[in-house]
């Protein structure tokens, strides 16, 4: 009889085990899946992270040339501006919009790199100067959290080149161009700075308004070669 109970205990705790075994088992593993599931949902969320990092590092590339301009004109460092200048030449352009001529001569003067002036002042025959260290002035102070807005139906697309004196578009078609530009910006005719991202190929800083229809102040093209902006033209319309 004794013996009939010890089998009776013994395959009582044989079976108790069994189940624990098979429940610590199971809790085992589903523990070993979430823990999976988690890890998954980390390198996601890492990945996710890199991407958007990606994204964000894209923009501020695009955009750090537009700060390299400003510092070097700032500090009239004319070897950055060199650095950054397109290989086809920077074009400079001053243009009048009233006065028939007698406020100023229309200036359109293209300059490959090693011809930039050392001080960053284009001399004009009889006139003013351009320096580039008067332009820009707001854009000096900083430009953190300046608006950035995308235009994909506008572009300058330079043709201006040294060796066959091409000028292209020009400089009344250039003039429409910036009047375009300046009139998308919600500031009510108010002087201000914006940055345009004219399709890929493009970037403009302005620090302009419209008066009387017409666009009055500064405008920095830049243009992407091979991947990477260079500054390509400046125009300062008065």
């Amino acid at each position: 009889m004794k013996t009939i109970y010890r089998c009776v205990i013994l395959s009582i705790v044989i079976i108790i085990a069994l189940v624990s075994g098979c429940s610590f088992t199971k809790i085992k593993s589903d523990n070993i899946l979430n823990n999976g599931s988690n890890i998954i949902n980390k390198d996601a969320n890492i990945d996710g992270a890199f991407t958007t990092k990606l994204g964000a590092n894209k923009e501020v590339d695009s955009i750090k040339i537009i700060e390299d301009f400003i510092k070097s004109i700032k500090n009239n460092d004319a070897e950055a501006l060199k650095r950054i200048t397109s290989p086809s030449g920077l074009i400079i352009i001053r243009n009048f919009s009233s006065g028939s001529g007698a406020r100023g001569k229309d200036i359109r003067n293209l300059y490959l790199p090693d011809e930039i002036p050392s001080n960053l002042q284009f001399e004009v025959s009889g006139e003013v100067p351009i320096i580039l260290h008067d332009l820009f002035k707001k854009e000096q102070i900083g430009i953190k959290d300046m608006p950035v807005e995308r235009l994909n139906d506008l572009n300058f697309n330079f043709k201006d080149d040294s060796k066959s004196n091409i000028l292209g578009p020009p400089t009344d078609e250039v003039r429409d161009i910036c009047g375009k530009i300046t009139s998308t910006k919600d500031t009510n005719n108010q002087y201000s700075s914006k940055i345009f991202r004219l399709g890929d190929k493009e970037i403009v800083l302005t620090e302009s308004a419209l008066v009387a229809d017409s666009p009055i102040g500064v405008w920095a093209v830049f243009e992407k070669l091979n991947g990477k902006y260079f500054l390509r033209a400046v125009i300062d319309l008065r």
